[in-house]
């Protein structure tokens, strides 16, 4: 039986992949082309990442699976 993976926190796996690769946010904003602002929002979980800054720290997103609702 295959096991789930476990939930990924892309706030904190964004947080170190800044850390170690650009030293700061301001330096990562740069290189993915955003503002500082943007990539604040990002770490405090106000914000969806972008497809630059997943690729960048090596990850992708994945569809949302469907949900129905009974109206």
């Amino acid at each position: 039986m295959k096991r789930p993976q476990p939930e990924i926190d892309i706030t904190v796996e964004l947080r170190v992949h800044i850390a170690r690769k650009y030293k700061t946010q301001a330096a990562a904003a740069k290189q993915w082309g955003c503002s500082s602002a943007f990539v604040s929002g990002v770490l405090r979980g106000n914000k969806v990442p972008n497809e630059k800054m997943l690729a960048d720290a090596g990850f992708k997103k994945l569809p949302a699976a469907a949900r129905y609702v009974k109206v």
